[in-house]
């Protein structure tokens, strides 16, 4: 089978699917994948994370980072601190 003949079979069974109920419910999908993280959010940010901070000793974890081979920095501290995804949505009223 060519490379031309699997890029076709491709396109067609993403026809089938784009077309299909499929696609409905991905939309579906995704509506309730963003209700869901509006309503995590904000759970983590006012209900956990404080506990963990109490746990902790540490209220801010801004300066937590991971060192990969001496170089590369993962600052997951920062996203620890603030759990609000970074894109903000026109209909969110959590953006400042």
């Amino acid at each position: 089978m060519g490379i031309v003949s699997r890029r076709k079979t491709l396109l067609r069974d993403f026809r089938a699917f784009a077309f299909g109920g499929s696609l409905l419910d991905l939309a579906i999908g995704i509506a309730i994948g963003a209700a869901f993280a509006g309503v995590v959010a904000p759970m983590v940010k006012n209900l956990i994370l404080p506990r963990v901070a109490d746990l902790v000793g540490a209220p801010d974890f801004d300066s937590l980072h991971a060192t990969i081979r001496g170089n590369a920095q993962i600052e997951y501290g920062t996203f620890l601190t603030d759990p609000s995804p970074s894109c903000c949505w026109p209909w969110s009223s959590s953006c400042s």
